[in-house]
């Protein structure tokens, strides 16, 4: 085993127990949403000051400032699609904080976007990453080879 293995092992191994402890949490739904909507509204302040598509929204009052429920949420807040996307790009990207760079999808659509990115959401991710693959056997400090795409880009699939 690599030194480079062993290391990835040795940290990833703590955050990976850490994200278990928090899905192994039993919610009940209501409790969850609850949960949830707490989180987001927390969140929403935030992204109503900072992103000015939303903050526009809600200075015109047709957003509320917090969500009382998800029935409210579901029926007020306006769904955001790959072409609002690509047509609000600008007004949709938090001010708050420079982008660290931009991540590029094409999705199942095959008609790439551009969207910011930011390196914190790589270490914010990585132990559901790493959680995902134990589950198929795939550890840390396994020998790994990576590939991302789909089976119609390699025509039958590799060989």
């Amino acid at each position: 085993m690599t030194i480079i293995r062993k290391l990835r092992g040795k940290f990833l191994h703590k955050e990976i127990s850490e994200r278990i402890k928090i899905y192994d949490n039993k919610f009940n739904l209501n409790h969850r949403l609850d949960w949830q909507l707490e989180k987001f509204n927390k969140l929403w302040r935030n992204i109503s000051k900072s992103v000015p598509y939303y903050k526009n929204m809600l200075d015109e009052k047709k957003l509320p400032k917090i969500f009382n429920d998800w029935e409210e949420f579901r029926n007020i807040m306006p769904s955001t699609d790959r072409d609002k996307c690509k047509s609000y790009l600008s007004e949709l990207i938090d001010q708050r904080k420079k982008h660290d760079f931009w991540r590029v999808t094409g999705g199942s659509s095959a008609k790439p976007i551009k969207l910011p990115a930011w390196n914190s959401e790589i270490k914010e991710t990585r132990s559901d990453q790493w959680l995902g693959r134990s589950w198929y056997g795939i550890n840390p400090e396994d020998r790994c080879f990576f590939i991302w795409g789909h089976a119609h880009l390699f025509g039958g699939g590799i060989q």
